[in-house]
């Protein structure tokens, strides 16, 4: 049996940055389960840590046999997105490789509930996410209504967030973009963006 520990990159958590914390983090599980063996580590190289870990997946894929051991820090080391993650540990149980995993609410939990946690992770992160730009689209449409309670000369424009931004604006109309991607890439509401180009009338051909 050999023991593998492997180090890798998962986009927005703190702990990409050290290295060395997952290093020891994967070293002090080893001790506390008496796992036995020295810790073979695999690491990411910088080109895989932007997104692409197929050459050192590949790796382990080939170098684990039945009943080795696997330790990561975060179970999203081994894949960029939810499905990936569970293809890479279906892989490895399969093959007969034990996976354990330093971070969590409990350690060495069971695989199959880690990859049920790690997808209610992702369903609550787009969650927030929705809620926070219903939340954005509730304020803009607010504003535009107090505008018109304040009482705003009739024909006048009103500033904007995306004052400035015409050209731009311009160009992705003239490159076909839906409202609903322009929008999104100025950060402001479909709502907002249309009342903006009718405003300013950038969207007289349409």
């Amino acid at each position: 049996m050999k023991i593998y520990g492997y180090i890798g990159h998962v986009p927005n958590l703190a702990f990409n940055h050290d290295f060395n914390h997952q290093y020891y983090g994967i070293l002090e599980f080893a001790c506390n389960y008496q796992l036995g063996g020295k810790v073979q580590f695999i690491m990411e190289s910088d080109l895989e840590q932007v997104g692409d870990k197929t050459q050192t997946l590949e790796n382990l894929m080939s170098r684990t046999e039945p009943n080795d051991v696997l330790i990561v820090y975060d179970l999203r080391v081994l894949g960029c997105q939810m499905l990936h993650v569970v293809d890479i540990t279906r892989a490895l149980v399969h093959k007969g490789v034990k996976i354990y995993s330093v971070k969590g609410d409990e350690l060495g939990l069971d695989i199959e509930l880690k990859i049920v946690a790690y997808a209610k992770s992702v369903v609550d992160e787009l969650v927030r996410n929705a809620a926070e730009s219903r939340l954005v689209e509730t304020k803009d449409r607010q504003r535009a209504a107090d505008s018109v309670a304040l009482g705003r000369p009739k024909g006048s424009i009103g500033v904007s967030r995306l004052d400035g931004r015409e050209e731009v604006i311009k160009g992705m109309v003239a490159d076909g973009m839906s409202k609903a991607e322009i929008a999104r890439r100025m950060s402001v509401s479909r709502p907002a963006l249309i009342d903006f180009c009718k405003s300013r009338k950038l969207l007289q051909d349409r």
